[in-house]
């Protein structure tokens, strides 16, 4: 998050009460920012942020959600509320989010564990049956169906009920990505190829493979 000059005092003693167990303390600092300089991407993030830490979660979302109506650039933001839908054991808004913050450039190592994680949970709340993963990825792509990386989750749950389809969904994660987005997704895939595994058997991986610089398998 790029910090204002003047706000960045007010939110560094927020973050620091926050890690010293002071939310109310927190939270005192972050309206104060407010009242002094209005709801600005960056006091609305921290607010919402410690409003989040103290399990306010209804209001954490709703001020992190007024950042959104006017950015939807920002990767940070779509990690919080990521992590906000998470904790309110809404999955699957959790994966759109998540999914978008991956899409806008977030740097995070754990990414693909939370987005895998509340894809999975998501999933539990779905009567099983045929198609069942088909069912769950029809409803989240509807939600947001220009991400790549929606596409690229639909084609390794999938892939064991409807192979072409997930194959589709695979080369639209690749079309639609970007050239920074393609590379972290083959990152993805190469380091835990295992969920792709009906891709990588199927006579058309290795033209993929190909166009991607994808793992080769022996």
């Amino acid at each position: 998050m790029t910090q204002n000059v003047e706000i960045s005092p007010l939110v560094d003693k927020a973050i620091d009460a926050c890690n010293d167990g002071k939310i109310e303390l927190a939270e005192e600092i972050m309206e104060k920012a407010i009242i002094l300089y209005g709801e600005t991407e960056e006091t609305l993030y921290y607010a919402g942020f410690v409003k989040m830490k103290k399990g306010e979660l209804v209001e954490a979302d709703r001020l992190v959600r007024k950042i959104i109506e006017f950015n939807q650039e920002n990767p940070e933001v779509f990690y919080l509320m990521g992590t906000i839908k998470e904790k309110l054991n809404n999955y699957k808004s959790a994966v759109i989010f998540f999914a978008k913050a991956l899409e806008k450039g977030i740097d995070d190592e754990l990414i693909d564990f939370r987005i895998v994680n509340n894809i999975t949970a998501a999933s539990s709340h779905i009567s099983h049956g045929p198609n069942f993963s088909e069912r769950l990825f029809n409803g989240l792509i509807s939600r947001d169906s220009s991400n790549p990386v929606l596409h690229f989750y639909a084609a390794s749950y999938i892939s064991k009920e409807n192979l072409e389809l997930a194959i589709k969904h695979f080369k639209k994660a690749y079309k639609m990505a970007n050239k920074r987005l393609r590379k972290k997704l083959t990152e993805i895939f190469n380091k835990d190829p295992y969920p792709f595994s009906y891709i990588i058997n199927s006579e058309e991986y290795e033209k993929l493979r190909k166009k991607w610089a994808l793992k080769k398998f022996d």
